[in-house]
């Protein structure tokens, strides 16, 4: 299968390559699309930024592309956030641009701006689970847990094979204490996507609220198989084996997280783990 999928994608970046290079923008973006799902970002930026060159900067999708890669490769938000500005500034129906920088908006912490751009994309398509999703996303940044639980109902009202959001409502039922029905909503993920180490993660804590550490120790080592550099997870685990009074192994787990990066586990080994 890989050697079809290769042929495949080598002859689609032959084919656009053609049409790019008689100056045809359309074509420049798709084989950047093509880049960009191949997790080629470096040769994705330079095919959306020509096909934006090609356009004299007047193609949508492209501004709509280089947005997207700008804020998942650079966590450029401002940059992102001007993309899709001109994607909607071109075509004020496109739906994703108004959602793209609804999201980017959150980033930059301007919630009103974010709550305009999905008023805007429900008037395009109002039964689109995508915007109840990024309404709930707003909400959660904003920490108004109640209407975040609210549009995550509606979200899965309409996409119920969202595993993405189930895992986010279980962790808003988690922030309200409703910790019986965060762990339903975790498992509902993990049924739909049964590697998602954050559902894992957020079910670990749980099961450490619902006083059942044991359980939740195995929940965390499930995260750690999926991931070995997750340092939350490493953290979290610690912190359950502290309650079953495993302070060797807390200890242990809690200078793994500070080996990868979480220096605030220090002021905890400190506190637990040596001796003054």
């Amino acid at each position: 299968m890989s050697l079809i999928r290769s042929d495949d994608f080598r002859n689609s970046i032959s084919f656009f390559s053609n049409a790019t290079n008689r100056g045809n923008a359309a074509a420049a973006n798709k084989r950047g699309e093509l880049y960009y799902n191949d997790r080629d970002f470096t040769n994705a930026l330079s095919d959306f930024e020509k096909s934006i060159e090609l356009s004299g900067d007047e193609y949508p999708p492209a501004f709509y592309n280089h947005g997207k890669l700008k804020s998942e490769r650079d966590k450029d938000h401002a940059t992102a956030e001007q993309d899709f500005s001109k994607t909607i500034a071109l075509d004020s129906s496109y739906f994703d641009a108004y959602l793209g920088r609804a999201g980017e908006r959150i980033f930059l912490q301007n919630f009103p701006g974010a709550f305009q751009d999905v008023d805007k994309a429900k008037h395009l398509d109002s039964n689109n689970a995508k915007v109840y999703e990024t309404l709930g996303k707003i909400y959660v940044n904003s920490s108004d847990f109640v209407n975040a639980e609210k549009a995550y109902d509606k979200t899965i009202n309409l996409d119920s094979s969202n595993a993405a959001a189930f895992n986010d409502r279980a962790y808003i039922k988690y922030r309200r204490q409703n910790f019986v029905s965060a762990l339903k909503d975790c498992n509902q993920a993990i049924a739909l996507f049964p590697q998602f180490l954050n559902a894992y993660y957020n079910k670990g804590m749980i099961y450490m609220e619902l006083k059942k550490p044991e359980i939740a120790i195995k929940t965390f080592d499930t995260t750690l198989a999926l991931t070995n550099n997750f340092y939350f997870g490493y953290f979290y685990r610690g912190m359950a084996k502290k309650q079953i009074n495993d302070m060797k192994g807390a200890c242990d787990d809690w200078q793994q997280s500070v080996n990868l990066g979480f220096n605030m586990a220090q002021d905890t080994i400190n506190k637990y783990c040596i001796k003054h």
